[in-house]
C-alpha cells in the first residue's frame, strides 16, 4: 500500500513537471498554468483516495478528518492579513494624472499603440506618468479603454497608449497597476513603505535577497526590522530591505492584493513575515530541533508540528492505520515525501 501512495505522489510531479516545460509551447499565460496545475493536483488526489479506500490495511475505516481546535483558529485572520488588507492597489478609477510608474523592462514598449521593437531602448529604466485615460471602438466595434502616460520629467515627452481588452467604466473598478506589466506602481510602493518602514517582524521565509536582486540563503523565524521599500522587479512589484538584530542587511520580494483581495498569488505579507515571534508558541520544541526549522531542514523522529513548521503544509495528505500504528503520508509540490508513524517523523526524501 505505500508503494501505491509513493507510486500516486510521484506520478504527480512527473505530470507537474512535463507539463510546466510545455506551456511555452501550447502559449498558455501563468492564470491558465496554475488551474492546469491544479487540475492535475486534483486528479492526482482522487486516485489516491481510491486507493486508500480500496485497500484492505486498515486505511478504509479511517474516520473523516475534522478541523482541530488549533486548526480553526488557523482558518480565522491573522494579524498579518489584517495588516496586509490596507495595503492594496488603487483601481484605474483612483488614478489623478501624474501618478507614476516604473519600468521594470524596457519590453514594455511592445504593449503601446503604434510601438515596435526598435523602440525599447527609449523607456529602459525610467518612469511614466499616467497622463488619463479614455476610450475607444476597435475595428470590430467594440468599447476598449486607453490609459495614456508620458516619461516622467520631459515637458514634451510623446504618449505612450495602451489599449484595454475591456470597456473603460469596467477598467475604472477592476484594473490596477498590478495588471499592466512591466510597471510598477510607484503609489503603492510609498504607501506600503509608510506602512512597514521601522515595523519589527519575525521572518517566515528563507528565500532572502541581496541589495542586487541575488538569492542569498537566509533563516526563518528570526527577529527582523523593515528599514525601506522599493520597486521591485516583473514579477513582484515591491523590494522590502530589513535587518536582522545582528545587524544584517536582507530584502524580500514581496506581493500585494487587489482591492477584491485577489490577484497576488504568491510571497504576501502573511507568507514573508510575522507579528509575533513563532518561538513563543513552540516553547515543546528542542532548540535542536528549532535550528533545524529554521534553515528548512527536517530530521527523523520529528513531530507534524515540526515538520510543518519546517517545510509548510503539505499540498497532499492520506492517513490511516496498519494492524497496530497510525500512518501519515505527507507530499509537496517539489517532491518531498514524507512518512509519520504515530505522528513521528520516519521516513523522507
Amino acid at each position: 500500500m505505500e508503494k501505491l501512495i509513493k507510486f500516486v505522489f510521484e506520478m504527480k510531479r512527473i505530470l507537474a513537471a512535463s507539463y510546466a516545460l510545455n506551456v511555452s509551447d501550447r502559449g498558455l499565460n501563468r492564470k491558465s498554468l496554475i488551474r492546469e496545475l491544479q487540475n492535475i493536483s486534483l486528479i492526482s488526489s482522487i486516485v489516491l483516495i481510491f486507493l486508500l479506500c480500496s485497500c484492505s490495511t486498515g486505511i478504509e475505516s479511517t474516520k473523516a478528518i475534522k478541523l482541530s481546535r488549533n486548526d480553526a483558529r488557523a482558518a480565522a485572520p491573522t494579524p498579518e492579513k489584517l495588516l496586509t488588507d490596507s495595503l492594496v492597489a488603487e483601481p484605474l478609477g483612483c488614478w489623478f494624472p501624474g501618478r507614476e510608474f516604473m519600468v521594470t523592462d524596457s519590453k514594455v514598449m511592445l504593449l503601446f499603440d503604434g510601438k515596435s521593437i526598435a523602440d525599447t531602448v527609449a523607456l529602459s529604466e525610467k518612469k511614466l506618468q499616467y497622463a488619463g485615460a479614455d476610450e475607444i471602438v476597435d475595428a470590430g466595434g467594440n468599447r476598449r479603454g486607453r490609459i495614456s502616460f508620458k516619461v516622467a520629467g520631459i515637458r514634451d515627452s510623446q504618449i505612450f497608449n495602451y489599449i484595454l481588452r475591456k470597456p473603460l467604466d469596467e477598467a475604472k473598478t477592476n484594473l490596477t497597476g498590478l495588471d499592466l506589466p512591466m510597471l510598477i506602481d510607484m503609489q503603492v510602493v510609498e504607501s506600503a513603505r509608510k506602512l512597514l518602514t521601522g515595523r519589527t517582524f519575525w521572518t517566515r521565509s528563507g528565500l532572502w535577497y541581496d541589495k542586487h536582486g541575488v538569492n542569498n540563503q537566509g533563516l526563518r523565524f528570526v527577529q527582523v526590522q523593515v528599514v525601506n521599500v522599493l520597486p521591485g522587479n516583473t514579477n513582484f512589484p515591491l523590494f522590502i530591505e530589513f535587518r536582522t538584530t545582528e545587524g544584517e542587511s536582507a530584502y524580500y520580494y514581496m506581493n500585494i492584493n487587489a482591492p477584491a483581495g485577489s490577484g497576488a498569488e504568491s510571497r504576501t505579507l502573511p507568507e514573508l513575515f510575522s507579528l509575533n515571534d513563532p518561538r513563543k508558541s513552540h516553547k515543546n520544541i528542542s532548540d535542536e530541533n528549532w535550528a533545524l526549522i529554521q534553515r528548512n531542514r527536517i530530521a527523523i523522529g520529528m513531530t507534524k508540528e515540526e515538520c510543518r513548521l519546517a517545510l509548510g503544509n503539505p499540498s497532499d495528505v492520506a492517513s490511516g492505520h496498519n494492524w497496530s500504528n497510525t500512518i501519515d503520508f505527507w507530499g509537496y509540490p517539489d517532491g518531498k515525501f514524507l512518512r509519520f508513524e504515530d505522528g513521528l517523523l520516519i521516513e523522507y526524501r
